[in-house]
C-alpha cells in the first residue's frame, strides 16, 4: 500500500475477558455468601436471647444452616432436631408463660429484621 497507512489488528482476549468476568462473579458470590452467613449469626444471637430457657438445651441447639448448590446458596436457622424434638412446640405455644424468653423466638427476630437484613448483607459484601 504505497503512500497509505495500514492498520492490522487482531481481536483477542474475548475468552480471557469472559474468564475475568467469571472470576469476578465468583469472588462477588463468595463475598455475598460469607456476608449472608455472618449476618445470619447476628440474627441467631438475638434468636437465642429470645429462646425460652428451662434447661438451656433448646437455646444451645440453635444454629445457622447454610446450603451451597451450584452457583446459589441459602441460609437458614434451625432449632431442634435429633434429641431436641420439642422446638416447634415451644416456638408456637403462645399460651405458655416463659420466665426467660418468648414464643416465636425465631419468627419475631426475622419479622423485625425483614426490612433491613438484605441491606446489611449487601453492605458487608461490599466492604469485603
Amino acid at each position: 500500500m504505497a503512500g497509505g497507512v495500514q492498520f492490522t489488528f487482531t481481536l483477542t482476549g474475548a475468552q480471557a475477558q469472559r474468564a475475568g468476568y467469571a472470576r469476578g462473579f465468583k469472588a462477588l458470590r463468595e463475598r455475598v455468601r460469607d456476608a449472608q452467613k455472618a449476618e445470619a449469626y447476628i440474627e441467631l444471637a438475638e434468636m437465642k436471647a429470645r429462646t425460652p430457657v428451662k434447661t438451656g438445651d433448646l437455646q444451645a441447639d440453635g444454629r445457622v444452616v447454610q446450603q451451597v448448590f451450584g452457583s446459589g446458596f441459602t441460609v437458614g436457622w434451625r432449632f431442634g432436631g435429633g434429641r431436641i424434638d420439642y422446638a416447634i412446640y415451644v416456638h408456637e405455644n403462645l399460651e405458655a408463660h416463659h420466665p426467660v424468653g418468648q414464643a416465636k423466638y425465631v419468627e419475631s427476630v426475622l419479622a423485625e429484621s425483614r426490612s433491613h437484613l438484605a441491606r446489611r448483607v449487601a453492605a458487608r459484601a461490599r466492604a469485603g
